[in-house]
């Protein structure tokens, strides 16, 4: 597996917050703008798969719309069950557009 990145929006689109979302190839990841400080998270709740993004941002935590599960926007520890941790993504910002990175399995031909 090697990483791949992906736009997500002009830089002026993300305020502090507030996330944006993005799906590829089926799931949802999203970069958090927490005070100026950007975070990548696989976005989808541990629970019952919803979009973190569309969650509750309190500092440093993400806490889930539907079932109030909590994660460190940082790392992506799941703070409501142990084990239960989502992934934290690379994230940067080229030409003032934010990318977030994803495994992308290797071309195998």
């Amino acid at each position: 597996m090697s990483e791949r990145w992906f736009r997500v929006c002009p830089r002026s689109e993300l305020k502090s917050g507030q996330a944006k979302s993005i799906t590829i190839l089926g799931r949802p990841y999203a970069v958090f703008d927490v005070g100026g400080e950007l975070f990548g998270l696989d976005s989808a709740c541990k629970h019952m798969r919803a979009n973190l993004a569309n969650g509750k941002i309190v500092g440093h935590t993400v806490e889930c719309f539907m079932h109030k599960w909590r994660y460190d926007i940082k790392s992506g520890q799941c703070l409501t069950n142990e084990g239960f941790d989502t992934t934290s993504r690379p994230v940067k910002i080229v030409e003032d557009v934010v990318w977030i990175a994803v495994e992308w399995p290797e071309n195998e031909f």
